[in-house]
């Protein structure tokens, strides 16, 4: 068991070294100045020394991989150790989440900005696919989820919350791909971004509204 954890813990620190690779592999061709915001037409509106990079990536994976290294230590309902399987998977789709961005983010310093924009447009779509898969499997707990007031007291809540935001969001994110092709390119992530943030305003609504219904069905 001690090396089967090991050998994961292994794993996740390959990933997330990745985007570290990239960087130093592109590091020289990078410019003194790299972009590190675009405005809604694709246009560089912000920049930062090249070695900002190396800061960014490093809160982007270093954070996130301690995240989920101490959650199991610290999640009053266990849910990483009950339910080892999902969160395995769920770690690994995280992992997967982040070092796509950082590698994005690298690329959009050095690359075409339409063609990083696009990757951005797709990177939000993987959002919604990922989350929308693993939001109907996932069982309560404080870190992962539409964690609100209604669902965290309620299994039924959490449940019937997550199970119809996930198929929201899965579909939407599904449906959202024609859009990358359709809408100009600085567009492109306009779809999958409107169905990341309106599923999710949707699920807290949803929670409410079933709280509501539960509190009437026990007056």
């Amino acid at each position: 068991m001690k090396t089967k954890k090991i050998s994961r813990e292994i794993l996740f620190i390959l990933l997330h070294s990745v985007p570290f690779i990239y960087l130093a592999l592109n590091y020289a061709s990078l410019p003194e100045m790299v972009p590190t915001h675009f405005n809604v037409a694709g246009e560089a509106d912000g920049f930062s020394s090249r070695q900002s990079l190396i800061w960014i990536l490093l809160a982007l994976n270093g954070l996130g991989y301690l995240l989920f290294l101490v959650i199991p230590f610290i999640d009053p309902k266990k849910f990483a150790t009950t339910h080892e399987k999902i969160y395995f998977r769920i770690r690994i789709g995280m992992a997967l989440l982040l070092v796509a961005l950082s590698v994005l983010m690298v690329y959009l310093a050095n690359g075409d900005p339409m063609k990083g924009i696009f990757a951005l447009g797709v990177f939000f779509v993987l959002i919604c696919v990922f989350l929308g898969n693993y939001l109907q499997a996932v069982k309560t707990n404080y870190f992962i989820g539409i964690r609100t007031p209604w669902t965290l007291n309620s299994e039924t809540n959490w449940r019937k919350t997550h199970l119809v935001t996930g198929r929201i969001l899965f579909y939407g994110g599904i449906a959202s791909i024609p859009l990358l092709f359709i809408l100009p390119a600085n567009l492109a992530p306009t779809g999958a971004v409107g169905v990341l943030l309106g599923g999710c305003l949707f699920g807290l609504i949803y929670s409410y509204v079933l709280f509501r219904n539960e509190k009437k069905e026990t007056v």
